[in-house]
């Protein structure tokens, strides 16, 4: 486990050596403010990690069950940042905070491609590129989804809660 939130003096040549020293021995892993980070830095280090992994190379987010990239910006993480690492944790990833991030509907697809089987909670606070229909396919199609949390997502509405919701999710 390693907890990184708020460490605002981690640069991108710190997270790069703190991923490279940590393997694939990496389970949780906060980087939840870090605003020195560059969006290049976050789209490489996933990027990189889906190419391994399509390779069959051992990459350091293979067994990455819990990430939060919330509170980075909405710059650094969207779709193509969430497209990779979803593939890179493919049905290893059980938490996911993206709060805060330019994530949308596109985003949304990849994890429910990638992540189907395994994501319990999903953290989506003020994430506006979301939609109803999005989110409502995301929440039908990962039937192992536990908890939402879309807090300040003005464009989800009503709509969402009466198609969408069930007994077994928690929408917060």
């Amino acid at each position: 486990r390693l907890n990184l939130a708020d460490c605002t003096g981690i640069t991108d040549d710190g997270l790069d050596a703190i991923v490279n020293f940590c393997g694939n021995e990496l389970a949780e892993l906060s980087l939840f403010g870090l605003i020195c980070l560059s969006p290049e830095k976050l789209r490489l280090i996933f990027e990189e990690a889906r190419e391994k992994k399509e390779k069959g190379l051992p990459h350091a987010l293979s067994r990455l069950s819990s990430l939060s990239l919330g509170g980075l910006g909405s710059e650094k993480v969207g779709n193509e940042v969430i497209r990779n690492m979803a593939i890179s944790c493919s049905n290893v990833l059980v938490q996911l905070n993206v709060n805060s991030s330019d994530v949308g509907d596109a985003g949304l697809v990849a994890l429910t491609q990638f992540c189907g089987q395994s994501l319990r909670k999903f953290e989506a606070s003020f994430c506006h590129k979301i939609s109803n229909k999005g989110l409502g396919y995301f929440v039908d199609c990962v039937d192992s989804l536990e908890e939402v949390e879309i807090w300040g997502n003005m464009q989800i509405n009503g709509e969402f809660l009466r198609h969408h919701c069930k007994e077994s999710l928690k929408v917060v």
